[in-house]
This record gives C-alpha cells, structure tokens and sequence, in this order.
C-alpha cells in the first residue's frame, strides 16, 4: 500500500527465507563466515550442483547469487538476464538487478583484462547500458537499501547458531553465501559503483540537489531538479512529491529529464533538509500549491506542470486539486492511498500496519528502511498483540512506546471532518477540470481509495476528462510496470504494460498536443484476464447494466451453502458462530499482506467463515466482480466486521481470486456516523466499496463467496460491545458471536457486454 505494503526486497527475503523448492537433504561442510573466500566459493558451487533445474523467480534469484560466489561471472549474468524477463518485460526491471550484472563483468574484467576495480566497473557499467533502452536508464541507484549492516540485523543470530555445526543444510548453506556475497558487494563494490553512476550522471544531467523553498514562514522544503544537458529551452515539468526520500527521487527526475521534461522531486515537511514537523497527509494541498508556484517562475518551466506518482504520491496529487495552481494541467495518481477510506483504516477498520509505515516515514529525515523491512520484528509484535487481547489503542506500547500520530488517528474511527479535510470534497471535485489518469490493479492494496477518487470526480463532475486504466497489476504494478506473475497468475501478454511509459504518453497527449495513449480507447479502460484484451467503456457503471443476481442458499451435504441463482420462496436462514476471544489459531494467519488477496491455490482458508458454492458455469462468462448487492442478517451483538472473499473455482480445482470486501456493520449505511446494530433484530445492509476485478469464467468453473467475521492479526479486533472499538479487549468478547444469514441475502456481479477493441 502507501508504501509498498505488499512489496519485499527480494535480496532481503531470500537471506531469511531459502527453503523454496531447493533441496534440503544435503549436507555441507560449515566453512563459517569469518573463513576464506576459497571455502565460502567452493561451497557455493556444490549447492549449485546438487539442486534441481531453476524454474520459478524465487530459484533464479538464488542461482544467480550463487553463481557470483562461485566466481562463474558469465552463468550469472545470463541468469540475470533470465530473472529480469522472467520478473517482468523486456529490460522493466532492469534497475533492481543491475549491480549484480555490473558486479559480474567487472570481476571479470579485473581478472581477465588486469583492470583496476574502478576502471572494470565502468566498463562494466558501459556494456550493462547497451542493452537497455535509453528511456528506462534511470533507476540504477535503488540498490542501496537492498543491504546494509542495518538490515542483517538478526543475521548475527543466524551466525551464532551456525557456530556449533559441523555441516549446514541446503537452506543454511545457501544463507550463509549469498550473505557472504551482500557483504562483498556493500563493503567493497557499491562505494565505487556510486562512483560510477555519479560521473555517468553528470556527463548526461543538470543535478541541482537541496534546494530549499519557502512555504511560508519558517517552513520549507527540500528540492531536486534534473534537466537533460542538451536542454536549451523551457520545457513542461513533472513533479513527483515524495514522502520517502531516497536515491529513489534522482530516479524520478532522471526519468522525467530522458522524456524530455525537466524533473522536478520535492520531498514533504521534516524530510532532508527540511526541518518542519512533518504531519502525513496534512500539509499537501497549501504546500503542493507554493511548489508548483515556485516551479512556475522558473527560467526552465514553461508554465506547464504535471504530477505522477503512486500511494502516497497518488494522495498528494488528489490533495492538490483542492486548489488547483493554474499551471497544473494534469495528474496521473496511480494506487492513491484515499485517506480516511482505504487507509490508516479500511472500511473503518484500522490496521496494525499503519504503526510500522509510521516508523518508516517518522523516524528520521530519510525513512527508516531497515525497521520497516524487518519481517521478524513487525510478525512478532503483531502475534503478541494478537494473542494478549490487549486493546488495539496499545498497540504501539507493547514495548513500553507510543506513537503520537498513531494515537491521534485512532481518535478518527469515522470519515469524520478530521480525514476529509484532506482531500477534495464534493465541490472541489465539481471544479476539477484538468485532465486526469488513474491506475490501478484487480490487486492493489490501494484500488478501493483509488477508485473512490474516481467515482466521486464522476458523480460530481460527469463530464470530467478522467480516465482510467485498471489490469492485474498489484500495488508495485499499478504505479511502475506489471510483473509476469501476480499471486500464482501468470498475466496476458496484452496486460504486461508499463505504467510509466503510459504516463509521459499522457503527458505528451496533455502538454505537448501528441496523440492520446492508444490503450484509451474510451474513459474505462480494463484488462479482462484470461482473453489477452482490452476493454473499454465509458464508466463503472456500465459494467452493472446486465447483472448475476446470486442468494445465499441452505447447507449442503458437503458442508457448503447454495449460492443460488433463483431465490427461494420461503424464507430461511444459515448460522455462523464465531468465538472471538479464541486465539488457538493464531499459528494458521500468515503475517505477510497477502490476506487481502490470497494467491491462487488449491487450498481454500475459510476458518470463523461459511462457504457458499454456485451450480458450475454451462458456458464461459465474461465476468465484473463489481460486488454490490444486499444482506439481511441478525447477530446477538451490537457490531462485527464482515469479510467476504470471491473465488472462482476451476475446473482443474484451484481457487482464482476475485474480489474482497471488508467492513465494520456499525459503517455499513453511513460512513461518517456509527450505528451500531440491535442485537437479535432482522438488519439490511448495502454492499459497497469491494475490490474490482474482471475475468473470462470458464465453462465448468463455480462460484465461491466466503462470508464470515474478520478475526485476522492483520487487522484490530471488533469483539461487537458497542464501545469504540480500538479501546476494546478480549473481555469484551464474552460470549461467541452468532449470526443468522437469511436467503434474503444477495450479491450482484457485472456481465460484460461493453464493446472490445
């Protein structure tokens, strides 16, 4: 999400995680850390040796390393080049493995060629550059959070534990050398790569770094600006607002500088070499303003400006339209964090999530990368959490802290005047006349804020110029490039496209009078999986016109319910009891974001939920999961939090999925007032805000709705007492919560019958 929920550094997770797939039945001569480079090689070629054939992402990954430190320079850069087309198209992802490559042809060359290090990494550098588009050379200085001291924090456990074995397992041996290998590269490589990259930059680019300008009295921020050196005239500028400073901001400059706009990075209040309070969320609208003032009177803009970005940078552009400068002329707010909506809380529901992004973001000038990135720390101060059953409002003193901002969000259970203030209201969205283009993906952490801009630009604003392009992207995806495989889904090769190039397309169309974006062939542009196309129509709502009506049926004799295609006449109903203060499953939940998006499996978690199954589909269906629809229930409780999950279920027995929706009852009806439920009396409730995806269902397929109660780690726990919920424990909980579902319930999916290329 804001911040790459859902994104690993793949270097750090395979340090701590080398048990996918590889051999475990070998055993190896412990040469530990501290021996010669000889023992720590020679191991690395017999683990290269006794393992299968790579085949996945997560293999190549691990062979490459390995190469590296079996001294095989040319095997690893072919694997290299295996793992980028494999990961994503083309040379897309190019930026995050660049190095190793690098790293490769230079020990090479210094071996063979007799060439300083120096010298051999240029050479290196050079011939890397050669196959690369010129237009994607931009992000080679990304590397630098991939290791640190800092983030083999826990590594030193590793060691110590390894101390008193004589052999290593495969998973223990394949740690130890590719650690071996990080510490090469950061200690005695990256000092004279960044070298490197720094005089390529400064033959090509115009870098003016820590700029500072003045918001207002004693507020100012820090500014990059990159223009090409062949750039003689004044040029539209792209600004990217950035709440996360990192090499990444030259990145997003550079990029602008090589599509021949000036780049622009400006990173918020309390960031670099700012020393305002930084507050997210709360400043963008008056400082974006100021910026983009300032931005405009400078001899190298022209009077254009454009914004892009994704997460909190998608927020920032949407806080931007609240006063609009007159030299903004388009937004392209990929995966915007909504806030208020889809995060701190979803749904109203908060998540212990937003402690770790605040650490992130809150506790120095830069962003705290190695505790963000720390899988260890974060799954465990959950699970204590989780299986204490203290008050979430605790959350952040498990250790004896707290965390101001944490503590002032959680005053805000309602979308409340407090979020609102952030982003446009329904006037500003009447007045938003400059072109926009949203992204976003079917498996986005973020689609449900993104798409809530979207609607309400639309309600308020019908004629509005804003278009929208929405695939199988995840949240990294849907701001950067797609990736060949989203959650156990290999994608159409029609949906492997890259963010990016489409936006400097845009701002072609919007600046520079080119033609617009082939891909937007009408306002709603999406990615029906399992056709290799496109569709387009001109909103949202004309998925909805031809509708699947399905009602929650009785139980089967397989224990699943009937998800019917006809009501039933008589009314009747099915129960769900659900033990809230139970934590014997704590060890079942899987601490990693994928909740929200399960990945396909043949294997179905649906544990505090009912399960209801459809007839098999006759023939295919080109299917919306636009889930709307209607559920009739009563709970002997005042509140709970419904979680449904839509699957397809194929016919080769894997689950496809296909929608979430989650959400506190007490906000079902009104978003910006609880009403709390009384308990034992019938209750209706309106379906809203569930993720979008589209997908051809095969003929045979089923449908499968899991409805049930959240009680997931990943989210705070609503025990259903009435009081505030972040103020409740696991006392409140006292007796299990029991609901009954009548067949009165429905949910509503869309049909595709909008017009193909």
């Amino acid at each position: 999400m804001v911040f790459a929920r859902y994104v690993l550094v793949l270097s750090v997770a395979c340090m701590f995680n080398m048990q996918w797939g590889w051999s475990q039945t070998k055993s190896y001569t412990n040469p530990m850390l501290k021996s010669d480079s000889e023992l720590i090689s020679r191991l690395a070629n017999s683990v290269i040796s006794d393992q299968t054939k790579a085949s996945s992402l997560g293999d190549y990954n691990r062979l490459f390393k390995l190469q590296l430190v079996a001294n095989r320079w040319k095997d690893a850069f072919n694997t290299i080049q295996v793992y980028q087309e494999t990961y994503a198209k083309g040379q897309w992802a190019a930026s995050t493995t660049l190095h190793y490559q690098v790293y490769a042809l230079a020990r090479e060359l210094a071996d063979s060629k007799q060439l300083n290090w120096l010298d051999a990494i240029r050479r290196g550098y050079d011939s890397c550059l050669s196959f690369i588009p010129p237009k994607l050379q931009y992000g080679f200085r990304e590397y630098k959070r991939n290791y640190s001291p800092e983030t083999s924090s826990g590594y030193e456990e590793f060691i110590e534990r390894l101390a008193g074995q004589d052999t290593l397992n495969s998973g223990e041996a394949i740690t130890l050398c590719i650690r071996n290998l990080e510490k090469e590269i950061y200690e005695t490589f990256l000092p004279a790569y960044d070298q490197v990259l720094r005089q390529h930059d400064s033959t090509f680019f115009d870098i003016t770094e820590g700029i500072k300008i003045k918001i207002s009295e004693g507020v100012d921020l820090s500014a990059l600006v990159v223009r090409k050196k062949d750039s003689k005239r004044p040029l539209p500028v792209i600004l990217v607002y950035n709440i996360y400073p990192s090499e990444q901001d030259f990145s997003c400059a550079k990029r602008s500088a090589l599509h021949n706009y000036v780049g622009v990075s400006v990173n918020t209040r309390g960031k670099r070499e700012s020393k305002s309070e930084l507050l997210p969320f709360e400043h963008e609208t008056e400082d974006i303003f100021a910026i983009i003032d300032w931005i405009s009177q400078q001899p190298w803009c022209n009077g254009q400006v454009g914004m892009m970005g994704g997460s909190y940078l998608g927020f920032s552009q949407w806080a931007t339209t609240k006063k609009i400068h007159p030299a903004l002329k388009t937004i392209v707010p990929s995966v915007a964090v909504n806030v208020g909506v889809d995060y701190p809380m979803h749904n109203h529901i908060f998540m212990p999530y937003m402690l770790r992004w605040l650490y992130l973001v809150t506790s120095d000038s830069l962003i705290n990368y190695p505790l963000f990135a720390n899988e260890k720390y974060w799954g465990k101060q959950q699970m204590d959490w989780y299986k204490s059953g203290v008050a979430f409002s605790n959350f952040d003193s498990l250790e004896g802290k707290r965390h101001p901002i944490f503590q002032k969000w959680l005053k805000h259970p309602s979308y409340d005047s407090f979020w609102r203030a952030f982003g446009p209201n329904p006037l500003d969205f009447s007045e938003i006349d400059i072109p926009v283009l949203t992204t976003t993906g079917y498996f986005d952490g973020d689609q449900v804020g993104a798409l809530t801009y979207y609607r309400n630009h639309m309600r308020h604003n019908p004629n509005a110029e804003h278009y929208v392009v929405i695939g199988p992207f995840n949240h990294r995806g849907g701001q950067h490039y797609a990736v060949r495989n989203v959650l156990g889904y290999k994608i159409d090769e029609e949906a492997n496209i890259h963010i990016h190039q489409l936006a400097y397309e845009w701002f072609d169309y919007v600046m520079k009078g080119k033609p617009k974006p082939a891909i937007l062939k009408d306002k709603f542009n999406y990615q029906l999986m399992g056709t290799n196309t496109w569709r387009h129509c001109a909103n949202l709502t004309e998925l909805k016109k031809d509708s699947m009506l399905l009602y929650l049926g009785s139980k089967q004799n397989n224990g699943r319910c009937q998800l019917r295609r006809l009501p039933s006449g008589e009314e009747r109903s099915v129960f769900l009891e659900v033990d809230l203060a139970d934590r014997s499953d704590s060890s079942e939940y899987k601490l990693s974001g994928s909740w929200m998006h399960p990945s396909v499996s043949s294997t179905l978690y649906s544990d505090n939920s009912l399960i209801f199954e459809s007839l098999p589909f006759t023939e295919k269906v080109d299917l919306n999961s636009v889930l709307s629809g209607k559920l009739r229930f009563r709970t002997n409780k005042q509140d709970f939090d419904l979680v449904m999950k839509l699957y397809e279920l194929l016919p080769t027995g894997e689950y496809f999925p296909l929608s979430v929706y989650l959400q506190r009852m007490s906000y079902a009806r009104n978003s910006q007032q609880r009403e709390l439920l009384v308990p034992n009396e019938w209750t209706e409730m309106p379906i809203g805000s569930a993720y979008f995806s589209s997908k051809q269902i095969k003929k045979d397929s089923r449908l499968v709705l899991i409805v049930g109660v959240n009680k997931n780690p990943d989210w705070e726990i609503n025990y259903g007492s009435g009081k505030t919920v972040s103020l409740e424990t696991i006392k409140d909980a006292k007796e299990p919560i029991l609901i009954e579902w009548s067949n009165k319930s429905w949910v509503s999916l869309g049909v595709s019958t909008c017009k193909t290329p």
